[in-house]
C-alpha cells in the first residue's frame, strides 16, 4: 500500500523534509502575532556655564566670578564660582532629568537644591583632592520645562564652582488609540456610606537659638533662608554690645526682617531660679526696653537663662510676655500648655540626626509640641554647639516628616 501525506496526517504522522516525525496532530494554529517594543529615542544635551539663552540656559543672582579658559577639565575650560552666601545659580532645562556637574575642592562648599521650587537637598562641592565631578542630579521627571536652582549656603571661602549640565529628554512615538467601544450603563447599586476615619494629627515643631550668637546669624541663617524655615532668636540685650561673637542690633533687625522671631533672654544672662521679683523685672523689663530701643522690635515670647526660673519672674513674664521657655525635656501639647515653663528638645554636639528626627515624628503623630534649643551653630567651642553639616542635615530631616515648623510667638499668640 501507498502511503501518502493524507494518510499519515489521519493517523498523526507528519512528513518534514524527508523524515518522519510522530506526533498528535492537532486542527492547525495560526501564528501568534509578534509584538514590536516602540523605540524609544534617548538625547543629551549639554550645555556650558555661560550659555545664558535658548531652551537649555543658566542664570546667576549674588556674586559670581567668571573663570574663563583656568581649568581643562571643564567644558570650555572654564566656570563660574561663589563663596558667598546666598548667591544663586539657576538652570532652565526642557527634557526628562539634569546633572550637573562641578568643581570639587579641599575649600569646596555646598548649596540647597530647589527643583521646579521644591527643596530637594544639598549638593556638595567639596573633596579631598579638586576633582571635576557630577555633583547633583535631579530626579527623573515628566518631561517638560524644569528649573533647578542652587543656593549657596557656606560662606567663608568655601568655594561652588558650577561647570555645565547634561540634560536628558526621551521620545516615545504616540501609540494610535483604537476607538472606544461602547460602555454599558452599570446598574447602580445600593451603597452605605463608608465609616468616617480620622487622619493622622499633626502637630508642630519650632526651631530657637538662645544667646543671640554672631555664627547663628553667619551660619544657621543661610540655612533656615534655603529651607524657607522661619526660627525663633533668644536675644540677651547687653550682648547687643558684647562684640564680634554676639550679633549687633543691625543683625537682629535683618533676622526679623526675614521673618525670624526675636525672643527676650534677659538683660545680662542671670539665672532666675531664685530670682526676687525686683530681680526678675530688672532683667525680663530690662531686656524688654533695651531690645526694642536698639531694633525696634518689642518681643513676646522669652526664654529662661539655663532654663531656670522663679515663681517670681514667672510672674513678671505673665505681665508682659505671652510665654516663656525653659529647658526641662519633653513636648507640649498643642493647646494647654503651660506657657511659661514651656518644654524643650535640647540640641548639643552628640545628638544625631536620627534622634532629632525621631523627636519630630513623635510630636507629629501624637499631635504636639516640640521646641528645639541650639545655641552655637558651626565651629563647635561648648558640648552646646553643633557644626554646621549638623544643622544643615538636622534641619531637612524635621523637614522630611512634614511637621509644620512655627515660631514661637506664632503658636502661642
Amino acid at each position: 500500500m501507498l502511503i501518502t501525506s493524507t494518510h499519515l496526517k489521519r493517523v498523526g504522522v507528519v512528513v518534514a523534509a524527508g523524515a518522519l516525525i510522530t506526533g498528535t496532530i492537532a486542527a492547525t494554529a495560526s501564528a501568534a502575532p509578534v509584538r514590536t517594543a516602540k523605540k524609544v529615542t534617548t538625547r543629551t544635551a549639554t550645555v556650558d556655564d555661560r550659555a545664558s539663552a535658548g531652551t537649555n540656559r543658566f542664570s546667576y543672582s549674588g556674586f559670581w566670578r567668571t573663570c574663563a579658559r583656568c581649568d581643562r577639565s571643564a567644558l570650555g575650560r572654564g566656570y563660574h564660582s561663589s563663596d558667598r552666601v546666598g548667591s544663586v545659580a539657576g538652570l532652565t532645562f526642557t527634557g526628562n532629568r539634569a546633572t550637573i556637574y562641578g568643581i570639587a575642592q579641599r575649600t569646596g562648599g555646598a548649596t540647597a537644591v530647589y527643583v521646579d521650587g521644591r527643596y530637594t537637598g544639598i549638593a556638595r562641592f567639596a573633596s579631598r583632592r579638586r576633582a571635576y565631578r557630577a555633583v547633583y542630579t535631579t530626579p527623573w521627571m515628566q518631561a517638560g520645562r524644569h528649573t533647578v536652582t542652587l543656593r549657596v549656603l557656606a560662606g567663608r571661602n568655601r568655594v561652588v564652582a558650577v561647570d555645565k549640565a547634561v540634560v536628558v529628554s526621551t521620545v516615545v512615538p504616540a501609540t494610535p488609540r483604537p476607538a472606544p467601544r461602547p460602555v454599558p450603563k452599570p446598574v447602580p447599586k445600593p451603597t452605605t456610606p463608608a465609616p468616617r476615619t480620622t487622619g493622622p494629627t499633626s502637630g508642630f515643631a519650632s526651631i530657637t537659638f538662645d544667646d543671640g550668637k554672631t555664627n547663628q546669624f553667619e551660619n544657621a541663617r543661610p540655612v533656615l533662608q534655603a529651607a524657607g524655615v522661619k526660627a525663633t532668636f533668644y536675644i540677651i540685650s547687653d550682648a547687643l554690645g558684647w562684640g564680634a561673637s554676639s550679633m549687633s542690633a543691625s543683625q537682629v533687625r535683618e533676622l526679623a526682617a526675614d521673618g525670624h522671631e526675636i525672643g527676650n533672654h534677659t538683660k545680662s544672662h542671670a539665672n532666675l531660679k531664685s530670682a526676687s521679683g525686683t530681680q526678675a523685672e530688672t532683667e525680663l523689663s530690662g531686656a524688654q526696653e533695651a531690645i526694642r530701643s536698639a531694633t525696634g522690635i518689642t518681643p513676646t515670647t522669652c526664654a529662661y537663662p539655663f532654663g531656670q526660673s522663679s515663681e517670681a519672674a514667672r510672674s513678671v513674664a505673665a505681665r508682659q510676655l505671652r510665654a516663656c521657655r525653659g529647658t526641662g525635656g519633653g513636648t507640649n501639647p498643642t493647646s494647654g500648655f503651660s506657657r511659661y515653663d514651656l518644654k524643650t528638645f535640647y540640641v548639643t554636639t552628640s545628638t544625631s540626626t536620627a534622634a532629632v528626627r525621631d523627636a519630630a515624628d513623635k510630636a507629629k503623630a501624637s499631635g504636639s509640641w516640640v521646641v528645639f534649643v541650639y545655641h552655637g551653630v558651626g565651629q563647635v567651642s561648648s558640648t552646646d554647639d553643633v557644626t554646621t553639616q549638623s544643622f544643615i542635615d538636622q534641619v531637612n530631616a524635621i523637614r522630611g516628616t512634614g511637621i509644620p515648623i512655627r515660631t514661637v510667638a506664632s503658636v502661642v499668640s
